[in-house]
This record gives C-alpha cells, structure tokens and sequence, in this order.
C-alpha cells in the first residue's frame, strides 16, 4: 500500500506563502528591477520541482524522464532557468 501525501497542502505552503514571504524580503531588500520577477520564477520553479516528488505521477505518463522525474518536474526546469538567468543579469548588469 503506498502512503499518500497532501501535496495540495505542500504546494500552497511552499509556492504560496514560502514562496510569497522569499520575494517579499528580497523585493525590500534590492531595489533593482526585475529582481522580484526573477526571485519569483525561481522560488516558484524549485517549490513546484520539490513537491512533485510526493505527488504520484499522471496515470498515462508515468515518470518520463530518467526513470524519476515526471511530466511537472520536466516542464519546471524553464521556468527554474529563466528565473536564474533574470537574477544573474541584474546582477551582472553594471549599474550607470
């Protein structure tokens, strides 16, 4: 018998208030465009990548890549990326 988690309960706590509270402190904290955006995608990509892992797989897919990661984990790993890549170009950008 596998044991099933409240993952809707997972996923407000970590890409709702988790989530929420992290941009927030970051947004106050820089002041520079973009950074809410970026801190946003990123904390969103890495809390959704997080809780698929006690969500059981869509029954016509199954895990799909490596034998591990599922559909969710796999349409993720963008919106993770683009959310680093926001952060490292505000920060690389030199400020004029």
């Amino acid at each position: 018998m596998n044991s099933r988690h409240p993952s809707p309960l997972y996923e407000a706590f970590l890409e709702g208030l988790i989530t929420f509270i992290i941009v927030w402190l970051v947004a106050r904290k820089f002041s520079r465009n973009g950074i809410a955006a970026g801190t946003f995608l990123l904390c969103y990509g890495v809390s959704r990548f997080s809780v698929e892992f006690f969500r059981e797989p869509d029954a016509n897919r199954g895990f799909i890549a490596f034998d591990w990661m599922t559909m969710g984990q796999v349409l993720t790993i963008p919106i993770i990326i683009i959310g680093l890549i926001f952060i490292s170009g505000i920060f690389l950008k030199k400020t004029t």
